[in-house]
């Protein structure tokens, strides 16, 4: 599959970690091709028919690791950024 030029960040909803935890889990949704038509087409202005497209990617879709905190800066440009890092104990990549 070739790489995006661009994205538009999307999620299905979150999931609160804990209770008592204020940081999410956002459920990401990837457009299939065979949508992506029907999702920028200027003639549908209704988001209630768009909102079937919106379901949560198929688990192994993507993959998230850490990265280090120059990502965090927007002055900071170049393929090095989402570059995977080790942290103490770490499992290494993660599907989602």
């Amino acid at each position: 599959m070739p790489k995006a030029s661009s994205y538009t960040r999307l999620r299905s909803s979150r999931r609160t970690l804990a209770p008592t935890c204020r940081s999410t889990i956002d459920k990401p949704v990837v457009l299939e091709r065979d949508t992506w038509d029907r999702w920028l087409d200027p003639e549908v202005t209704d988001s209630e028919e768009l909102k079937p497209l919106l379901v949560p990617t198929v688990a192994g879709t993507l993959i998230h690791h850490p990265v280090g905190k120059a990502i965090g800066n927007v002055r900071n440009d170049g393929p090095e950024l989402v570059e995977a890092i080790a942290l103490d104990g770490d499992p290494g990549l993660n599907s989602l």
